[in-house]
């Protein structure tokens, strides 16, 4: 007779988990896959930080989906797990309670993005094949119910010579279907006298040039600001981004922000 309660996980393990209509995602071959997977997309409220003294939180795949940071402290960032290690379309959600911006980063310590105070994210696992994987970030947004918006930003410099257009580190996003109206701004310095900065929005890897502005130094290391706005329709594949050059000399872009308000379908 066998022992009752003994070796469940072990059966659990052994047992195929048969899907004819393909309803779940191909790495679940396993009764013991299948309920693993539901246990961690059980959204789950867990807090992150306990003190201010924290710096940092590594989530791994078999974490509860959402986190809530809070505390007032400055400099906290949030990794995510090692993607080989997660399913494809595993999600994970993170809530900014706390009274800073704090950093979503890959398994690499890569910036996905900067998540203001008050703002809610959640990243979906695209690709697994690397450990940094590629996250879709489909959800970041504190208005009113049914309006999407994304808001990306840093504090940290960026620099370049490139005299074509180069991406701003951190800044982009792939934003669920619709039309969305963006907004970008970003505080800049050129460095050398009567060169030109520019910045450009790119939609899926091509430039919209009717988005495209310059600002010319009338002097060393010359300080002045570039924005500009666009109003787009995606398809929820497509990743947007800003990009920079300068004529000459370097560029230095801080306090940059991008801002996208889903308008329709």
């Amino acid at each position: 007779m066998a022992q009752r309660g003994a070796n469940k996980s072990s059966v659990a393990e052994e047992i195929f988990f048969n899907d004819p209509d393909n309803l779940y995602n191909t790495d679940i071959t396993s009764v013991s896959d299948a309920l693993s997977n539901i246990r961690r997309q059980r959204v789950t409220k867990q807090e992150l930080r306990d003190s201010d003294s924290e710096s940092s939180h590594s989530l791994t795949f078999d974490d509860v989906t959402f986190h809530s940071v809070i505390g007032s402290g400055s400099g906290y960032f949030v990794a995510m797990p090692d993607a080989t290690t997660c399913l494809t379309g595993q999600e994970f959600e993170v809530y900014n309670g706390s009274s800073n911006p704090i950093e979503i980063r890959d398994d690499g310590s890569n910036q996905l993005l900067i998540l203001n105070s008050g703002d809610l994210v959640r990243l979906a696992l695209e690709d697994k094949s690397t450990a940094n994987g590629s996250w879709l970030q489909t959800t970041n947004t504190t208005t009113a119910e049914g309006i999407q918006s994304y808001s990306v930003g840093s504090p940290t410099t960026f620099t370049t010579s490139s005299t074509t257009d180069i991406l701003i580190t951190g800044i982009s996003v792939t934003p669920v279907s619709g039309r969305y109206g963006l907004w970008f701004s970003a505080d800049v310095a050129i460095s050398a006298n009567n060169k030109t900065a520019q910045t450009v929005i790119f939609q899926d890897g091509v430039a919209l040039e009717r988005t495209r502005r310059d600002a010319e130094g009338v002097g060393s290391n010359f300080n002045t600001t570039l924005s500009t706005v666009a109003e787009v329709t995606v398809d929820g594949t497509e990743v947007i981004d800003v990009r920079v050059n300068v004529s000459g000399g370097s560029l230095d872009v801080n306090g940059r922000r991008l801002l996208l308000i889903r308008l329709g379908s």
